[in-house]
């Protein structure tokens, strides 16, 4: 019992004289850099801060469209959206290009959502997850292709 209260004593101490660095170090003013002795030959024109090209991201004006996934059944006024030839009404890929919303599901059928238009799709896609050079790309990376047909995730 003695050894308990030894040791926990001496961590309590330990941790105090920790802490009671940490407040003196941040007390102490802040030292000025120590000066160079080489004068310094770059300019500021002399400095790059150009984005190389490949990591540059496209405008949204720029791409021909975007896509999200959507694993909840997708209600429009009241109505569940369900994919005309295979019946699934949930776990869709929707699409929003030129104004208009459509879902896609893990068949690869796309039905078009009359009563969705780009704002509501702005108001519910959350970040970009990627940027792919056409739609079939982005279809086949989220695994809406068909090649995963009758699955769901």
């Amino acid at each position: 019992m003695f050894r308990r209260h030894n040791r926990h004593h001496d961590q309590a101490n330990e941790f105090r004289a920790a802490a009671a660095e940490l407040i003196a170090a941040a007390e102490e003013p802040a030292r000025p850099a120590p000066a160079s002795t080489e004068p310094s030959n770059m300019e500021p024109e002399d400095v790059e801060l150009e984005i190389p090209a490949e990591l540059h991201v496209p405008a949204a004006g720029d791409l021909a469209g975007s896509m999200m996934r959507y694993w909840a059944p997708l209600t429009v006024d009241g109505v569940v959206i369900s994919c005309a030839e295979c019946g699934v009404y949930r776990d869709w890929l929707v699409l929003n290009s030129g104004g208009r919303v459509w879902v896609r599901c893990r068949s690869g059928h796309d039905t078009p959502v009359p009563g969705l238009d780009s704002a509501w799709y702005e108001r519910t896609a959350g970040p970009v997850e990627g940027l792919y050079t056409s739609r079939k790309d982005g279809e086949a990376s989220f695994g809406y292709d068909g090649t995963f047909a009758g699955v769901i995730l």
